[in-house]
């Protein structure tokens, strides 16, 4: 093991001595020894990949606890670290997005229209029809390449599991394209001219993850009682915005008068059981640069966690 492969070990291993971290990591492993240290171990692997050993250890952990409050697993195209100016980022692949809209209670499906196929979309509203048939005999998507030069859009199939209405909507190349282009990590590549980015390396699978987000976000679903959903929308939103400003915006603090108007509000959430301390703690020290009294305070939102006796009654 070389010397720079130590050093980097070492940071990361320091990074989950900080206080702030460690108390998240066991509330959200209910204080687990063989969870927190998989947890560690999978972390400290992402790290030593390529791409993720320039970005900090803290913003890398930070999105694995991101993961942890989806409940998404960093691998089989449900979740992703991707690198954006040397600060690590989460973004939610297509399998996430079917995992987090089927616990809010939908199926969603979604079709890549290429421009060898046959599609055409008529009428409007509610009278709005689309044909739709795919050539795959001339088809060739697995090259990702040939994917981005021929995309027309994706086809976003969306079910409601309690009564099976679906609804179908088209998101146009264009704006894929605008959504992917701010992305951290679209089009990055290594010395050798490799691509790493899930963008470039599983282009199908990506156009279809940000048509989802793109509709799930216009879509009329009570995100009040989709959790999880509400929440991967927000950070992939701030991931997209994040892209699009400088270095030094990323490190921006939260506005001291903004933060005192707002933390009432934060207790009454964690209060009434809405969402836990410990999520509202993460998504704050993940989209802002906290102040040692801001993060002391926002850590006091855990002493407002009602018990277990009281959440149910409440029910």
């Amino acid at each position: 093991m070389n010397t720079q492969v130590i050093t980097r070990e070492t940071r990361v291993i320091d990074a989950f001595s900080l206080e702030n971290i460690k108390q998240q990591l066991n509330s959200l492993l209910q204080d687990n020894p063989k969870k927190i240290e998989a947890f560690k171990t999978r972390i400290l692997k992402i790290s030593l990949g390529y791409g993720m050993d320039k970005c900090s250890p803290e913003s890398i952990i930070n999105c694995g606890l991101q993961a942890l409050t989806l409940e998404l697993p960093l691998e089989s195209g449900q979740g992703y670290i991707v690198n954006y100016g040397g600060n690590a980022t989460f973004d939610c692949g297509y399998k996430g997005w079917q995992v987090l809209a089927k616990r809010a209670g939908y199926s969603v499906l979604a079709d890549v229209v290429y421009a060898c196929d046959e599609f055409r979309q008529e009428g409007f509203g509610f009278n709005r029809e689309m044909i739709f048939n795919p050539n795959f005999s001339k088809r060739n998507s697995s090259d990702d390449k040939w994917a981005k030069d021929n995309l027309t859009g994706v086809i976003v199939s969306i079910k409601e599991d309690k009564t099976d209405g679906e609804t179908h909507a088209f998101v146009p190349a264009d704006m894929i394209y605008k959504i992917v282009g701010v992305s951290p990590s679209a089009g990055k590549t290594d010395k050798n001219g490799r691509m790493h980015s899930p963008h470039d390396k599983w282009a199908e699978q990506m156009f279809c993850a940000k048509a989802i987000k793109q509709i799930l976000t216009k879509f009329p679903i009570d995100l009040a009682s989709s959790t999880q959903l509400n929440e991967a929308i927000q950070i992939t939103n701030a991931t997209e915005s994040k892209a699009q400003q400088s270095s030094a915006a990323l490190q921006a603090g939260y506005p001291q008068e903004r933060f005192d108007s707002l933390f009432h509000k934060w207790v009454e959430i964690v209060e009434s059981g809405s969402k836990p301390a410990m999520t509202i703690i993460t998504q704050l020290s993940n989209a802002y640069q906290l102040t040692s009294e801001q993060l002391e305070k926002v850590m006091t939102l855990q002493s407002h966690e009602p018990i277990d006796a009281e959440v149910s009654h409440a029910e």
